[in-house]
């Protein structure tokens, strides 16, 4: 699937690096790099949408970042050994991709009925 945002994935990938302060590491951006087109297809197949809006995309990847650098880590409490994993996207990245969902659909049915 070709990648269709208001923002190149540079764009976002240069927004993203700032955010993170890994500006001038080849490494970390590498990372975020591969991390863009993943939130993408996601975004995409979950809304059956081709374009996905580039904050949404900046969010995900923002998460999908915090969650690889933690290995996937939310909470860790030494007294009693007990850890809790991330499992998907925050509800404010679910809220939107629900929304855009949404409107896919209206707009699918539309479809149909002309």
């Amino acid at each position: 699937m070709e990648f269709k945002s208001d923002k190149t994935q540079d764009e976002i990938l240069d927004t993203v690096a700032k955010l993170l302060s890994i500006s001038d590491n080849a490494a970390e951006k590498e990372v975020v790099s591969n991390i863009i087109p993943n939130a993408f297809l996601y975004a995409c197949e979950y809304c059956g949408i081709e374009s996905a809006p580039s904050h949404l995309l900046i969010q995900m990847t923002l998460e999908d970042y915090s969650k690889v650098s933690s290995a996937g880590l939310a909470k860790r409490s030494l007294s009693s050994l007990s850890e809790e994993y991330l499992d998907g996207y925050s509800s404010k990245v679910m809220s939107v991709l629900d929304k855009l969902r949404s409107e896919a659909l209206k707009k699918d049915k539309r479809l149909i009925c002309l």
